[in-house]
């Protein structure tokens, strides 16, 4: 329990911290198995409160989850406070106890009656009926989306977003569907498979570096390589030693990568990357970086669902996301065949940035862009960023 008060929560679950809880627990019983002595503690966990919450305790787990969820969805913020801490916990104990007590209970005493080929038989069945009707209705919504989000769309025309279409509703199937709304890039061209786009046989190739951040451009810099005929491949969410291997077997004229890191806390943008930039532009090689975009600290259909009167609350202030600056500029001069490119003007309005325009839901998750909304904004985007590096893709 100590772990709720004493680890930060910069340091996400899951993550190797997890480790501190579930190690804590192993030494705590394997060292309080030892005793054979009372005392204090020996007899405070043989209590019957404390081996009935033993009992119920990965029940409360479960049970604590969704209540955390539907929580901060109520209360549009991550952050619970001490108070709606201890309800949720209160009320996971709660639940966990009646689903001991009129579901698990009578499940097992039937099962531990049952022969153990009939139980077996019995699990089999529940495990194999539960996964395929997830998988089923997976792929009803990949269709779906697919069928949705497949068909045309207009284009942004203008290098800034329109505010006045900040509060146009997206459908209630668009926000339904948003978590499939995703670049190709990043449902198939993370952490090993090379894509590519454009003009295949084009001897020009451009190479899209980095993690999601980067690959969510993807959509953009295809439209990018088929105006201007070159060929776009992927090297996306790779150790950094495979990265540049990689770099070096397919010789890019140009590597477009994210040249900024934002967070969901503060406006403290900081620089990706410097040394590979260094690194690539001394072998000949232009890189193009492309200003990180804000995050949001919950997800942004969830906002816009419940805000439809008002869709300018689910906004992010400027200011309080990304630095006034774009810290990445100064780094063209200082750096021959670096091109600092900030898009910042179609992502947000002059003081805040958006969850929706025009219908389009902006992020299918917390940060990461929509497929559908970097499709509509490709062609202003290419633009910008032909005028922010020129001669660099539309040689």
């Amino acid at each position: 329990m100590s772990c709720g008060f004493f680890i930060p929560s910069s340091l996400n679950y899951p993550g190797w911290v997890s480790a501190i809880p579930v190690f804590s627990a192993f030494f705590f019983i394997l060292f309080g198995s030892q005793f054979q002595e009372k005392n204090f503690l020996k007899e405070f966990l043989e209590t019957k409160f404390m081996q009935k919450m033993g009992e119920l305790s990965f029940t409360i787990y479960l049970w604590h989850w969704p209540l955390l969820i539907f929580t901060q969805y109520y209360l549009n913020d991550t952050n619970i406070s001490l108070s709606h801490g201890l309800l949720i916990i209160a009320t996971a104990i709660c639940f966990a106890y009646f689903t001991h007590k009129f579901i698990e209970d009578p499940t097992l005493k039937y099962l531990r009656a049952c022969s153990k080929k009939k139980t077996l038989s019995i699990i089999t069945l529940v495990i194999i009926s539960i996964a395929s009707l997830g998988i089923c209705v997976r792929f009803k919504m990949l269709n779906e989306a697919n069928k949705y989000f497949g068909n045309s769309i207009e284009y942004l025309e203008a290098n800034t977003m329109p505010i006045e279409k900040a509060n146009i509703v997206p459908t209630l199937k668009s926000l339904v569907l948003s978590n499939y709304d995703r670049p190709h890039a990043i449902t198939h061209c993370l952490s090993g498979p090379i894509c590519t786009y454009g003009n295949k046989n084009s001897d020009f190739t451009v190479a899209l570096v980095g993690a999601s951040h980067a690959a969510q451009w993807q959509p953009v810099l295809e439209h990018a390589a088929n105006k201007y005929k070159f060929k776009l491949v992927t090297i996306l969410s790779l150790p950094k030693d495979i990265t540049i291997e990689k770099i070096d077997k397919i010789k890019p004229k140009v590597v477009i990568t994210t040249s900024t890191l934002t967070n969901d806390k503060n406006a403290n943008e900081i620089l990706n990357e410097i040394e590979l930039w260094k690194k690539l532009t001394n072998a000949g090689i232009n890189v193009i970086g492309i200003r990180d975009n804000p995050r949001f600290s919950i997800y942004q259909n969830a906002c816009i669902s419940k805000n439809k009167d008002n869709l300018l609350i689910c906004s992010l202030d400027k200011d309080q996301v990304l630095t006034k600056q774009y810290i990445a500029k100064k780094y063209e001069k200082e750096i021959q065949g670096f091109h600092a490119v900030d898009l910042t003007s179609l992502i947000c309005f002059e003081k805040s940035c958006p969850a929706t325009v025009n219908g389009y839901t902006i992020y299918y998750d917390r940060h990461h862009f929509s497929n559908s909304f970097m499709k509509y904004i490709s062609e202003a985007a290419t633009n910008e960023i032909v005028k922010q590096a020129p001669n660099i893709l539309n040689k």
